[in-house]
């Protein structure tokens, strides 16, 4: 089943002189299946079975052009600001390197438990590899309510899921994973 996932993804990225954002590029996708179980004379049927959605941070440009990332992560939400924190005490303030953030793989239930998500990163990551330096997850179950022990649990199997894939946890809240 897994050779037979596909992530199509389109890209967004935001040209505008006020704000450096042409540093960070913000990619969204779905999953689709490609179900070959059908006649061989017909195309396979192509199944959505997830999203992903994923940024790319260039921070060898900014640092190249003399933007300092701070007020550019800051500007964006207060989840980058916390990723900004993050970094900036595992790295040091001046060496983040470039980083490719995965914010989110959901999986449909009845597509869950083959594979399917560690698949999409694996093939994300390796796409990424030759731009980015490190990738970056935040194990945060969604639509949870953040204090209950049912988010507790699933965001214990989610660090265990992302350590498998070779993360390690970084803060709190982060891991993430070196490609050199």
């Amino acid at each position: 089943m897994i050779e037979d996932i596909n992530v199509r993804i389109s890209h967004e990225m935001e040209l505008n002189n006020d704000f450096p954002a042409y540093y960070l590029q913000s990619f969204y996708g779905k999953i689709i299946f490609s179900d070959w179980e059908t006649d061989a004379e017909e195309s396979p049927e192509l199944v959505e079975v997830g999203e992903v959605e994923f940024d790319y941070f260039d921070n060898d440009s900014a640092i190249k052009n003399g933007e300092d990332i701070f007020p550019i992560l800051d500007d964006i939400d207060q989840e980058y600001y916390d990723l900004y924190k993050a970094l900036s005490v595992y790295f040091g303030k001046n060496n983040i390197p470039n980083f490719l953030y995965l914010h989110r793989i959901t999986v449909k239930e009845q597509y869950r438990s083959n594979g399917i998500a560690s698949a999409v990163t694996e093939r994300i990551e390796h796409y990424f590899k030759n731009k980015a330096k490190i990738a970056i997850v935040k194990p945060w179950p969604l639509g949870i309510d953040h204090d209950s022990e049912e988010f507790k649990k699933m965001q214990k199997k989610m660090v265990k899921h992302y350590q498998k894939l070779g993360y390690k946890k970084i803060s709190d809240g982060f891991m993430v994973k070196y490609f050199w």
